[in-house]
């Protein structure tokens, strides 16, 4: 028997597929149904993608935004947020910074380095201010550097070469002081310093020059040593670095100025005459020069006649590569193609055939050095190339032809990240791969066709946390400072756009840093800025700073690099007989401690915290022993101005100090007991600490509020017809008391509203005056906005939607994701 077709099945079978259909359709463009089936949602819930200024709005997908200003999209990954807002970190000068460093030493220590106008400026750590360590240099010169053998070394391509090796020590008439301001020797040149002795002239300024040979040949160097001035008692001075020279060297000569009157007239002083020769080691590198004026002028006189000149040339860029320092980006007529290269692990010494001509007709002049997979690349205005350097000889190195015909014009622009050598070029920012170089800044063409041609020059970048951090001018504000940063994330492919003033970058990652970006500022406030707060840590490790502080019935033993504090007598043993202070000590006392618990109480150290977190120390108790540590902050130095000690505490592998009154200056209490006064218990050195703390002093927001948008495009929500929205959700996250405005607009252009969410709002609460709510439970948060009519007496109706978010502050928050309910309204007509 044939089946019948059921009459209702056959009306509903058709239906039932077109509803499927729609259902299959909405959910390719994120839209859902309700349980009523005519409400729709349309979701953004992603902003991961970033900023694409280059394609149309109308098509720009929903996780990319036509605006992307002062935001972060993925540190929350996914959310958009404000970006943090950059930290006071010192100040300069009334100028702009042309570079910043951190300069590593081996003994654990560090330094910021700042350059700008004509000085070289170092800052001290623990109150962030600034000193002249040298001056007189090329005004607004932009310097790159390197640290290699111990010293920083830097170059800016007009004044000579310069080193630094981390001397502070500055007071006047002091033996091993150098001289205010000057601090800083010429790269081939000793560093001087005062020493004991009463042979050369008082109050006078010298430098020093260096000559060598190898029994036939002999080379000199035209750089200078420090500008010393010699006090009024202690008049003799100490050579420190005094430059080596290659293998096969025989003799060094030292050369020396007489006395001059002035720092100018010693800079400008022509005559050195030889006062000392080192012989035959070619390794002494100190040296104590007693010869006075008069027996020095007799002495042979400094003459480059017929001799090799073997001094540092004059580069912008620097690297260490091969264990040797390379320079280029020469500003000498005729060697802007040049790379120079020192002596193996000596970058004092250059010798006269160390270069090469990096395709010197080509009319580029080389613009940077960097390495890949080992090998040297040799950036230029049009083309990149290996330089190998690996052969025996240096006569068989050689260049490889060009590996890719688009350069760099953007000299400080190059950087190493996991993606190859980063650069801007004229017409993007390219990475190159070690094989060609490749466009990655399609999404932000605009953005670059925006950079200043005529600044291009001017570019910085940096690479920090996976993020590309791209400093340059925009020619439509007029302005001819670096006044935008191009940030991208190189994880999520993701572009944002910064308006900030940076002129150079710097990352802190080495030593008891943690991996913080710095740039300098622009503009003429000289302003130095962390990208965030960085931890900080204080350290005291050497017994004379143990020794430095109040005892009570303890005692610090050991030696100065490994102190051990333990219970003990805090007087003599000869005095231990009879009785003392009211004490009677017996003939029988216990020479090895007198009691069973003891305290040391530390100086007030100067730190100026904004926030504290771990402290941490080395003990060993024994069975009867117990340590525990207390802190006291305060504003002054003075003992009695520190506050009471609080809380003790007895983790030494990291006591949370979080909740620690904040303050400039910080004492430590070290507080050691024992049950048994045969034994106590010891705090020592490991891991190179006696004590230590973390704590963080760049906390301080050195800008004033900031705007951040986020900007969408054009959405139909999946359908032509158009859409009445009745409410719109927006989840976000916040840590600010400030406002963010939420807006959105139709195609029509008859619906512009603004919603205002108030982040300092707690939920549960409902406005009044328009039902909106906050809901959310902790830091989840949901704003709820019920649109109503504009004033023409329209619903919330359009065919094309976009929205937009907006806040000005410097405090933390997150948008997670917005969701606008809508029904279709077909034929609507108002």
């Amino acid at each position: 028997m044939t089946p019948t077709r059921s009459p209702v099945l056959a009306t509903k079978k058709p239906l039932i597929a077109s509803i499927l259909i729609i259902a299959f359709l909405f959910s390719l463009v994120n839209i859902n149904f309700t349980e009523a089936q005519e409400k729709y949602f349309y979701k953004i819930i992603s902003f991961e993608k970033g900023y694409n200024s280059h394609i149309s709005i109308w098509n720009l997908p929903k996780n990319q935004a036509s605006t992307a200003r002062n935001i972060r999209v993925n540190r929350q990954y996914s959310s958009a947020s404000k970006r943090l807002a950059m930290l006071g970190a010192g100040t300069i000068g009334a100028y702009p910074a042309t570079s910043i460093h951190r300069y590593y030493q081996a003994d654990g220590t560090a330094q910021l380095l700042a350059t700008g106008s004509t000085y070289i400026r170092l800052r001290d750590d623990s109150d962030n201010t600034f000193s002249t360590i040298k001056s007189g240099l090329t005004d607004g010169a932009r310097w790159t550097w390197v640290t290699y053998k111990g010293k920083a070394i830097g170059n800016n391509g007009s004044d000579r070469p310069v080193k630094y090796d981390g001397s502070t020590s500055i007071t006047d008439d002091t033996d091993g002081h150098r001289t205010a301001e000057n601090l800083c020797a010429d790269l081939g040149a000793p560093f001087a310093e005062l020493n004991e002795g009463a042979n050369l002239t008082a109050s006078k300024w010298y430098q020093y020059k260096m000559m060598f040979t190898d029994g036939s040949t002999i080379s000199y160097i035209s750089a200078r040593s420090n500008a010393i001035k010699t006090g009024a008692a202690v008049k003799d001075i100490y050579l420190t670095d005094i430059p080596l020279g290659p293998v096969g060297t025989t003799h060094r000569y030292i050369y020396r100025t007489l006395g001059k009157d002035s720092k100018a007239a010693v800079e400008a002083e022509t005559s050195f005459y030889l006062i000392k020769t080192l012989t035959d080691d070619n390794a002494t590198v100190v040296y104590a020069d007693d010869m006075d004026d008069a027996t020095a002028v007799g002495e042979t006189a400094w003459s480059e006649a017929g001799k090799t000149n073997v001094t540092p040339p004059k580069c912008k860029y620097s690297i260490i590569h091969s264990n040797k320092l390379f320079l280029g980006g020469s500003t000498t007529t005729n060697e802007r193609s040049y790379i120079y290269w020192s002596d193996d692990y000596n970058p004092d010494y250059f010798a006269l055939a160390s270069y090469y001509q990096i395709r010197p007709d080509d009319g580029d002049d080389v613009t940077f050095l960097k390495q890949a997979q080992g090998r040297l690349v040799v950036g230029k205005t049009n083309t990149i190339q290996y330089f190998f350097s690996t052969a025996a000889k240096e006569s068989d190195w050689y260049p490889s032809d060009p590996i890719s015909f688009v350069g760099c014009p953007a000299p400080y622009s190059a950087v190493n990240t996991p993606l190859g050598i980063c650069y801007v070029a004229w017409n993007g920012i390219y990475r190159f791969t070690g094989q060609l170089s490749e466009l990655i800044s399609d999404a932000v063409t605009p953005e670059i066709e925006d950079i200043l041609e005529t600044n291009i020059g001017e570019v910085v970048s940096d690479f920090w946390e996976n993020e590309l951090h791209v400093s340059y001018t925009s020619k439509i504000t007029g302005e001819q400072i670096n006044n935008r940063v191009l940030v991208y994330d190189t994880v999520r492919d993701a572009y944002v756009l910064d308006f900030k003033n940076v002129n150079c970058f710097a990352t802190f990652s080495s030593g008891t840093d943690y991996g913080t970006l710095y740039s300098g500022s622009s503009d003429t406030d000289g302003q130095i800025y962390a990208f965030r707060g960085s931890p900080a840590t204080f350290i005291k490790r050497y017994k004379s700073e143990i020794d430095a502080g109040t005892f009570d019935s303890v005692v610090s033993s050991g030696t100065e690099i490994a102190p051990v504090l333990s219970i003990g007598w805090d007087l003599t043993i000869d005095g231990a007989i009879g009785t003392i202070d009211g004490h009677a000590y017996g003939a029988d006392a216990i020479i090895d401690r007198d009691a069973t618990n003891g305290s040391w109480i530390s100086e007030a150290y100067q730190i100026n915290a904004t926030a504290f977190d771990k402290l941490y120390w080395n003990e060993e108790l024994g069975d009867t022993g117990d340590v525990t540590i207390q802190l006291g902050t305060g504003d002054s130095p003075i003992s009695t101005d520190i506050t009471d000690f609080g809380t003790h505490y007895s983790d030494p592998s990291g006591s949370d100090i979080s909740t620690e009154a904040i303050n400039d200056y910080v004492a430590f209490s070290v507080n050691l007991t024992t049950t048994d006064t045969n034994y106590s218990p010891e705090l020592y050195v490991s891991e190179g600490f006696f004590l230590k703390m973390v704590y963080s002093k760049e906390g301080t927001s050195n800008e004033s509020d900031f705007l951040s948008i986020w900007s969408g495009g054009w959405s139909n929500f999946g359908t032509d017809e158009k859409k009445l929205i009745d409410k719109i959700e927006i989840y976000y996250q916040d840590e600010s008391s400030s406002t963010a405005t939420i807006n959105f607009k139709n195609s029509e252009g008859d619906i512009d509203t603004d919603i205002v969410i108030d982040f300092s709002q707690e939920p549960p609460f409902k406005e009044p005056e328009t039902g909106n709510t906050y809901t959310g439970l902790g830091d989840e948060k949901i704003y709820t906005f019920y649109t109503a009519s504009n004033e023409a007496g329209l619903g919330s109706v359009g065919q094309w939607w976009k929205f937009e978010f907006s806040e000005t502050g410097v405090d933390k928050w997150h948008i997670n994701k917005i969701v606008a309910r809508f029904v279709v309204v077909e034929d609507y007509e108002p």
